[in-house]
């Protein structure tokens, strides 16, 4: 999906949805200007810096939280020095299939 589309079906869910904040919506944003390609890899020291996030628990948190409502994927790496995998849904092309969001002709990450 485009950028400019993607921003704009991006802010009409996101205004809608009462449970973002400021930090969900800088992450966001972040994670957009590194985006490449559909599946990404991201760094959280890259993206913290970015989205002007200054706490890790934060950063954690937020991803977990942008995956768990259906905004990403987040496959973390575990290891400080390599990157997480990332693939942002965009929004209105989620499906839920056995309580998890799939993104279209993806399989569910595990």
């Amino acid at each position: 999906m485009k950028l400019p589309l993607l921003l704009t079906s991006f802010f009409a869910k996101a205004a809608r949805d009462p449970r973002l904040h400021r930090s969900h919506l800088c992450l966001y944003m972040a994670l957009l200007a590194q985006r490449r390609e559909a599946y990404f890899r991201a760094q959280r020291k890259e993206l913290m810096r970015c989205a002007r996030i200054g706490s890790r628990v934060t950063y954690h948190r937020c991803m977990r939280e942008l995956a768990r409502w259906g905004y990403i994927h987040y496959l973390p790496s575990y290891d400080p020095g390599a990157k997480s995998q990332v693939y942002i849904i965009p929004p209105g092309t989620e499906k839920k299939k056995g309580g998890g969001l799939v993104a279209p002709g993806r399989p569910a990450p595990a």
